[in-house]
């Protein structure tokens, strides 16, 4: 208690940290799922890898089909169409048709262009660059080919008018089609002479295969729409006016122009690869983004189980609370990705893991780590069961992420930019980035430094960091303002309101207090003139709660205005029936309620004020057990001393000590689901011991405990109450009556009495008890004795009023002041034979008497 604030903020974050810790150890199904999911997403993307990769390498035994033959360009010696026949290909035409056109104000370029009709009439021309190229007779008509025709406008009209004719017209798929008015391609020359030549040339790209002539221009062997060989086209005819050029110079010399695709083998791995990278790019989000729903639950399941508060109640500071949390949960999340990223590197070996840049990677991984635990810190804020969390947790996680893969595939991919709108989303941002990265290595430009990141991956980056941050400070100012079930909630100004210790402690409610008795107005006088509250472990002054209905007149009054102080060394009982106000007392004590007015000190702390402080030296015991049920007895303890200061050299001692107390030392080792109910019991007042505590609040500690258990724990408290002050709630009077030094009786949330018990018995109890026990044996018969024993007790104690009578028993109440003890036991015992008793008693009335009398006259 004594160490430095720094001191005790490692000892608490060392606390959390362990805890965290031992618990992750011992979830071991949870450690295993997070460890597969990544493997299992990787997996997949390896097995289709293989898979793929094995049917390659089957295609290495298929033989050649003729696409991977050498193709001839324009033979010199033998037509197009006929070589191809020979080869096998399925060839029907043998017209090929050109359009040119000279744009060109200088009459030379038309002389040295010339002109090819291809027709063998009178009209037939050929000559100039044109006239150079080799045409045959084609069966099908009258023309030989290929020829060249110049268009009736322009080529670009001509074409679209074509076109447009022939899509209003149901045709696409008429025999004759192919002899239509297309072109197989255009050229326009800008250009030309004997030493320069410019020109553009075009070919028929058109998507319907209908709308080509099965020549071996732009389409080869077509069958359906397979086959359009567009790019062969374009080179057929860029090699006819090429070779027409070089004969033009050198009339004696043929070139022989062959033509061979890349590899077909190449070509489907890179489709692989592309493949394999878009696969990529929708699991690796998904494998990294299943942490959420963990991080969530651990957060609310402490809530939920209210361990949280319970942790505050014994000095725990909510800021090392977030900050073990966010650390422990980002180094779950970096062993999470350091695995994903080894089995990404040695087994599927992907360009994205081998080839893309580490520090981006590490950049971009860094910042969603950062925003996965923002987001589970933001959300539990507005969840409180933790079975809740879980599954908005998995569904918040997957379904965001399939939007994302979504978006970056059908609605923007690449080279389209996602809106910033939907970047600011840290899952849009995340799976943006794993999308531009994998498809930049689908196309084998993977981003290898720093430099190179394009800009819409380093907004997505740098998104990243900001909306983590601002998620993560909103969701640290909601945990402070939030009304939720247990604890007090901060005003919404908190960060730019300062404490103001100086607030009006005694407020004028005019309230009817005529029912308290002389020593509660003594009380609240004593309180009313203390000036110095460091002398006593607690002081209560005019504290007030009121719970709030929906109307004023629905609101509740749990604690009128009560005044208390509990001397050092002293055990108070606080008494009451269900419904009276003493948890609500206590949890504003402890903290998990605000006093809507008043204050109380405890240890000279104020609980509104200098709670955090309050916390360290109060130790509590709730109604119920707040364990966690994978932690041993001894990490229980060990994790409650540090969590309240103690220092490393002396924790182990004091929670020796404190496990002697309540005599749990040989089950130290085991867990405390594993103990039984009043062992659980003992370990919560242990809990409550520890760090030697100024005062201790035992909230009803023998409830549900059997006989011998709570005499059991009735010795310990008596044994521990020397050397702290301890403030006890209970609905036993026997257990009150045997462990409190002094009482108070609540009910309607007013302090009704108080006192040592015999003062209270003496005030309210009513005297003494008479209990009778008639002899029915007696000679008299049973019709004749209970009249007897009742006029012999109305001779000896004329006062006597009967309270009961059943089946020959008799309870009398005497006055205190209408008989002396010795007279009436020398009447008694001298009688007792004579009338007719068999066994008598006479005792001072109980604390149940009191109380039932003082809660009777409210």
């Amino acid at each position: 208690m004594e160490e430095s604030k720094d001191k005790r903020k490692s000892y608490q974050i060392r606390a959390l940290l362990r805890k965290s810790v031992t618990l992750q150890l011992r979830q071991k199904g949870t450690n295993i799922c997070q460890i597969l999911t990544p493997i299992l997403c990787l997996l997949l993307v390896y097995l289709m890898k293989e898979i793929a990769g094995s049917q390659l390498n089957k295609n290495q035994n298929i033989p050649v089909d003729l696409e991977t033959i050498p193709r001839i360009l324009n033979p010199p010696l033998v037509p197009n169409y006929v070589l191809y026949s020979l080869l096998g290909l399925d060839i029907t035409s043998c017209e090929q048709w050109f359009m040119y056109s000279i744009d060109s104000s200088d009459p030379s370029v038309a002389d040295f262009v010339g002109n090819l009709t291809g027709n063998d009439k009178d009209s037939y021309s050929n000559s100039g660059l044109l006239g150079e190229i080799p045409n045959y007779k084609c069966n099908t008509n009258e023309k030989k080919n290929p020829f060249f025709s110049k268009p009736y406008t322009t080529i670009n009209k001509d074409l679209y008018d074509t076109l447009k004719i022939m899509n209003e017209n149901p045709i696409r798929n008429s025999e004759s089609l192919y002899l239509s008015d297309l072109p197989d391609g255009a050229i326009t020359f800008y250009s030309a002479n004997s030493t320069h030549l410019k020109y553009k040339a075009q070919i028929n790209d058109n998507r319907f295969s209908s709308y080509h002539r099965n020549n071996g221009i732009t389409k080869l062997g077509v069958n359906g729409f397979k086959l359009l060989t567009i790019t062969d086209g374009m080179l057929t005819l860029i090699d006819m006016i090429h070779q027409a050029f070089f004969r033009k110079h050198f009339p004696d010399t043929e070139i022989l122009t062959l033509v061979q695709y890349m590899p077909i083998k190449l070509q489907a791995k890179a489709e692989l690869d592309k493949l394999l990278n878009i696969m990529g790019a929708s699991l690796y989000p998904i494998a990294l983004s299943l942490l959420l729903p963990v991080f969530m639950y651990s957060v609310v399941l402490e809530k939920e189980e209210k361990l949280q508060d319970f942790m505050k109640m014994n000095g725990m500071k909510i800021a090392n609370y977030w900050v073990v949390g966010f650390g422990f949960n980002f180094f779950i999340y970096s062993i999470t990705v350091i695995i994903f990223m080894i089995f990404g590197v040695v087994v599927v070996k992907l360009q994205f893991f081998t080839q893309t840049s580490s520090i981006v990677l590490i950049i971009m991984l860094i910042g969603w780590g950062i925003c996965q635990i923002s987001l589970s810190f933001f959300i539990q804020v507005f969840i409180s069961k933790a079975r809740t969390a879980t599954i908005w947790g998995y569904l918040l996680s997957i379904w965001t992420v399939l939007w994302g893969i979504t978006l970056n595939l059908a609605v923007y991919p690449l080279p389209n930019e996602m809106p910033n709108y939907l970047v600011w989303y840290p899952h849009f941002a995340f799976t943006r980035s794993i999308y531009i990265l994998s498809n930049n290595c689908g196309y084998y430009k993977c981003i290898e430094s720093v430099n190179e990141i394009t800009s819409e991956l380093g907004k997505c980056i740098v998104l990243l960091y900001i909306s983590g941050i601002i998620i993560l400070a909103l969701s640290l100012y909601l945990n402070e303002i939030m009304p939720r079930e247990f604890g007090v909630p901060r005003h919404p100004l908190f960060c730019f309101r300062k404490h103001n210790k100086n607030l009006p402690e005694h407020i004028d409610l005019n309230l009817d207090l005529t029912a308290e008795d002389n020593a509660v107005k003594e009380e609240n006088m004593k309180v009313q003139q203390l000036e110095n509250y460091n002398d006593y472990p607690l002081v209560v002054k005019d504290i007030r709660k009121v719970y709030k209905g929906k109307t004023c007149s629905e609101n509740k009054i749990a604690i009128k205005q009560m005044n208390l102080k509990i001397e050092q060394n002293e055990l108070f009982g606080l008494l009451g029936p269900n419904g009276a106000g003493k948890t609500t007392l206590i949890n504003m004590l402890t903290g998990l309620y605000a006093p809507d007015s008043g204050n109380a000190w405890i240890g000279g702390f104020s609980i509104t004020d200098e709670l955090e402080q309050v916390q360290l030296y109060m130790g509590v015991c709730p109604q119920f057990d707040i364990l966690w049920p994978e932690l041993t007895v001894h990490e229980h303890l060990l994790f409650y001393a540090r969590l309240k200061g103690i220092s490393p050299k002396d924790e182990k001692i004091s929670v020796e000590k404190a496990m002697d107390e309540v005599f749990l030392g040989k089950f130290k080792d085991l867990k405390s689901n594993q103990l039984s109910g009043g062992m659980r019991r003992r370990l919560s007042v242990a809990i409550s011991l520890v760090g030697n505590p100024k005062i201790v609040f035992l909230d009803e500690p023998t409830t549900g405990l059997d006989p011998e258990n709570r005499r059991q724990l009735w010795d310990i408290l008596a044994k521990c109450k020397g050397g702290r002050a301890m403030v006890l709630t209970t609905h036993s009077m026997e257990e009150a009556d045997a462990l409190c030094s002094r009482v108070a009786i609540v009910n309607d949330g007013v302090l009704r009495c108080i006192g040592p018990q015999m003062n209270l018995k003496s005030l309210y109890g009513g005297g003494y008890h008479l209990f009778i026990n008639c002899n029915r044996n007696y000679g008299f018969g049973d019709e004749n004795v209970v009249p007897k024993v009742k006029d012999f007790v109305k001779s000896v104690i004329p006062s006597a009023v009967i309270l009961s009578e059943f089946n020959g028993n008799l309870v009398y109440q005497i006055p205190i002041d209408s008989c002396k003890v010795s007279v009436v036991f020398c009447e008694f015992e001298d009688k007792k034979r004579d009338v007719g008793i068999a066994d008598w008693g006479i005792s001072q009335s109980s604390l149940e008497d009191v109380f039932m009398r003082v809660i009777g006259e409210k």
